[in-house]
């Protein structure tokens, strides 16, 4: 997400060059004319705007970083979730014993979906396919791997009504622990928006509107979610 704020930018025309170059540290107007004693108080104000804009900008900014970070990773987690329907995902991340060194099965072997309830992995190198065969067992994820030799097939089960339940509650919490990191981010960029307040460094109107502001962000992401678990659930009911 590329935020800018009214189009303040150093450089732009509202901020003379040579403050460019100012460091952070000098950014109080009081340093600024006793660094810069030519510069007169429009420029110092103009600069002010400027840092106070990107300060409360690159919360935001970081703010959207996080939660989409979240997001994905719900994503993630919901893919590998066993639905009675195969998808390399399921399997591809599991940890294999490869000479003593800890690799992903993906690294090991091509892993395809023949039909909708089969994988079949393809070996790279067919004297690991026992050490393939011994990760996905130890992956406690209910499945069993058979092989003739040359590939690794995987059969997915069909689920029972109780498992569709299981998995059910499973996708529900998966959504409440994303909705907990999302607080805890919306909790981390309060924090900021007070310490900047605290120290003056923010006017009370721009804190108000940067804390509605995150709030209203923070219900779409949340909106998000419930979109998410709720289309993993229908696909639960429609396998």
């Amino acid at each position: 997400m590329n935020r800018e704020p009214l189009g303040l930018r150093p450089g732009a025309g509202l901020v003379p060059r040579s403050l460019n170059l100012v460091p952070r540290s000098s950014y109080l107007a009081p340093k600024l004319l006793t660094e810069n004693p030519q510069v007169d108080l429009t420029h110092i104000y103009c600069y002010t705007v400027v840092v106070r804009c990107y300060m409360l900008e690159d919360i935001l900014m970081k703010l959207h970083d996080h939660m989409k970070r979240s997001i994905s990773t719900l994503k993630e987690s919901l893919t590998k979730i066993q639905t009675g329907r195969a998808n390399p995902m399921m399997v591809e991340d599991i940890i294999v014993d490869y000479y003593g060194t800890s690799v992903p099965l993906r690294e090991l072997g091509n892993i395809t979906t023949p039909d909708p309830n089969l994988l079949a992995i393809h070996p790279y190198d067919k004297t690991q396919i026992a050490a393939m065969e011994k990760a996905i067992l130890a992956a406690d994820l209910g499945l069993n791997p058979a092989n003739d030799g040359m590939i690794i097939r995987i059969k997915i089960p069909r689920l029972s009504e109780q498992r569709r339940d299981d998995l059910a509650k499973i996708i529900k919490k998966r959504g409440e622990e994303t909705k907990v990191a999302l607080r805890n981010i919306r909790r981390e960029a309060n924090e900021k928006l007070n310490a900047l307040k605290k120290d003056k460094q923010i006017s009370e109107d721009d804190y108000h509107r940067y804390r509605e502001q995150v709030d209203k962000d923070i219900h779409s992401y949340s909106e998000q979610i419930d979109k998410i678990v709720d289309q993993k659930q229908e696909q639960l009911r429609t396998i």
